[in-house]
């Protein structure tokens, strides 16, 4: 098992003025490019609050099957209407050869399976 990360932040790297949490669902997926052995997309994912905001992605990569994680941040000092949000952000990652994958979007409830051609 390969584990990469990605994204805007790189997990671990957690700064003491956020909390950050996994989001608790990938709601859509918007393929944006999948060539040059680069997977784009724009994505959509419920958060806990409207407070919330895109932090980082961490993959996971089993042969063809990538897990994407995505992450979300609030600040520890907001103070925030306790209703569902949505984030949007644009992610990207690289693979090593061109071929199909199987993406796996994970939140904490559900999974959003992806299939893509990433091409040379």
């Amino acid at each position: 098992m390969i584990l990469l990360f990605a994204g805007g932040c790189i997990s671990g790297g957690q700064d003491d003025h956020y909390i950050v949490s996994q989001v608790y669902s990938v709601d859509s997926v918007k393929i944006i490019k999948s060539a040059d052995l680069e997977y784009s997309a724009r994505i959509k994912a419920a958060v806990p609050n409207p407070c919330h905001e895109y932090s980082h992605i961490d993959l996971v990569r089993e042969g063809n099957d990538i897990q994407v994680l995505v992450y979300s941040k609030i600040r520890k000092d907001v103070t925030c209407i306790q209703v569902l949000g949505s984030i949007e952000a644009e992610i990207s990652f690289k693979v090593e050869s061109a071929g199909d994958y199987k993406i796996h979007f994970k939140g904490r409830s559900r999974v959003l399976d992806v299939e893509a051609e990433i091409k040379d």
